[in-house]
């Protein structure tokens, strides 16, 4: 009993520092202004292996936790460049949409084409639970600077899980499509 207490005890204090980051970061939309560095880029179409799902944001992370380690566990060989994930409009305006996660492979028959275009493109250094100011940021640069294009927002995971524990250290690039 006391193992099985001590247990939830360890989930809920593991809530709650998750909660606190959250109102930390809410908060910091609210006070400071995030300036970022944003470059154009033409992607090109990107052979992948990928799962898609319809995911709520809400456990997104947990999602990814599985998903991605499922993916790099199916290579046959080294992966051609950095693993990421097409968010679709209704994830982000729903809090529930579809999510494709990809890494990229040289080709082969179980591969499928994970589309390139035009994109405004902005990096965020650290948490994920802190991406939503380098998102509002990169929104607001394309509102004032650009044409949204349709289609999903990209993010390309540069350093991340499992490859390194500490979050600071979290490098994602957001790439939000745009015509050129």
């Amino acid at each position: 009993r006391d193992a099985a207490i001590a247990d939830h005890l360890r989930r809920m204090e593991a809530e709650l520092s998750r909660t606190r980051a959250i109102v930390a970061s809410l908060r910091g939309l609210l006070t400071a202004a995030t300036d970022v560095e944003v470059q154009r880029r033409a992607v090109p179409d990107l052979p992948a292996i990928a799962v898609t799902a319809r995911v709520e944001r809400a456990v997104i992370g947990d999602w990814c936790a599985q998903t991605f380690p499922a993916l790099y566990g199916r290579l046959d060989g080294p992966p051609t460049g950095r693993g990421g994930a097409l968010y679709g409009e209704e994830f982000f305006t729903e809090a529930v949409g579809e999510v494709t996660a990809f890494v990229p492979v040289a080709g082969g028959p179980s591969t499928t084409t994970i589309p390139g275009g035009d994109y405004a493109v902005a990096v965020h250094a650290g948490p994920f639970v802190d991406v939503d100011r380098t998102y509002a940021a990169l929104g607001s640069h394309v509102a004032g600077c650009e044409t949204a294009a349709p289609g999903p927002i990209r993010e390309i995971y540069l350093v991340s899980p499992p490859e390194i524990t500490d979050e600071a250290q979290y490098v994602t690039e957001i790439c939000w499509p745009i015509t050129h």
